[in-house]
């Protein structure tokens, strides 16, 4: 008698089925599903990343971090790894550490205006405002609409005391959709900035200059 074949379908329509389900709010068959494609296509991204998102969202952090890691071991610049385990890294208080992954992976989202913003922001809880400064400048290269990343510029550019640098940025900050508070922070900075003698400041360093 001929040999009966049963075909298996291909991981791209195995994770449809499981993207469904975590839609349909399915999280724990999701899960099931998606563990069960990365055995056996452990290179499938999508499927890592969904199934990170969804040990986060089920409170397992530990699992969505060494899921991560586990990635980033096989693939070390693929940036959607990195900036996902670097937002759960920050979640608990993990901030040098958070940098360093985003920076390990940096040469593989230098079109990635999201990353670049990130990177910056962290650097500027970190009290170190030249990185901050470049980073933010790379991130508004890519995306220059985003009012908020304005403001971390111009916060940084103050913050090493390019007071010029920081009143631009600022001032273009306020040309964009920003939440009443943040306008008010601006506008705070502003007439602060408006203060400054002159003489504060010379030899100033261009900004985005580590």
């Amino acid at each position: 008698t001929p040999e009966i074949v049963v075909r298996r379908h291909g991981p791209a329509h195995e994770y449809r089925l499981a993207a469904s389900a975590a839609a349909a709010g399915n999280e724990l068959e999701a899960i099931d599903q998606l563990k069960d494609i990365l055995a056996r296509a452990s290179d499938h991204h999508e499927a890592r990343l969904l199934l990170a998102r969804l040990y986060i969202r089920q409170q397992q952090n530990s699992d969505a971090e060494m899921l991560l890691q586990d990635g980033l071991a096989g693939h070390p610049l693929y940036a959607p790894y990195a900036r996902l385990l670097a937002h759960l890294l920050v979640t608990d208080e993990r901030h040098d550490e958070a940098i360093a992954r985003l920076e390990s992976a940096l040469p593989g989202a230098l079109r990635d205006a999201d990353y670049q913003a990130l990177l910056a922001g962290l650097y500027q809880r970190s009290g170190k405002p030249a990185a901050a400064a470049q980073h933010y400048t790379r991130a508004l290269e890519l995306s220059p609409q985003q009012g908020e990343w304005w403001m971390g510029l111009g916060i940084s550019q103050e913050q090493s005391g390019n007071f010029d640098a920081a009143r631009t940025s600022y001032r273009e900050a306020l040309q964009f959709r920003l939440d009443a508070t943040l306008r008010d922070y601006i506008d705070k900075r502003l007439r602060q900035l408006s203060q400054q003698a002159p003489a504060a400041m010379s030899n100033i360093q261009p900004a985005g200059r580590v």
